[in-house]
């Protein structure tokens, strides 16, 4: 899948969510428990990680859009600065949606915030 396609997978995805007003749905991150325990150091470590995990981490991206969140944060508590950094331009690369860099914690952005959440 090219990074223009699981951007818009992830898009088209998010909108028919927030399109439906009768569903809702919560769903747990199984990145954060992946990354629980895990030490990554240097900016191979982060092009490893999101090429290992690059089909999780798109699903998860799929599966949140459909619980309507605009976003997946990915925790890196365990990281090194190089790997994290190497982890949001390897998110770049592989869906071509907007990647934030927050101390610890990647974020995968595709929509915008609800103005008027339930």
């Amino acid at each position: 899948m090219t990074p223009e396609q699981v951007r818009d997978r992830v898009r088209t995805t998010y909108m028919r969510a927030m399109q439906d007003l009768h569903v809702e749905r919560q769903q747990s991150s199984g990145l954060q428990h992946m990354l629980q325990n895990l030490k990554l150091y240097g900016r191979a470590a982060g092009t490893d990680f999101v090429e290992t995990h690059a089909e999780a981490i798109v699903q998860e991206a799929v599966s949140d859009a459909e619980c309507k969140r605009n976003s997946l944060s990915i925790p890196a508590y365990g990281c090194g600065r190089a790997a994290i950094e190497d982890i949001a331009q390897a998110l770049r690369d592989l869906t071509a949606l907007k990647v934030n860099v927050s101390a610890s914690n990647v974020t995968l952005s595709w929509g915008e915030a609800d103005p008027h959440p339930n």
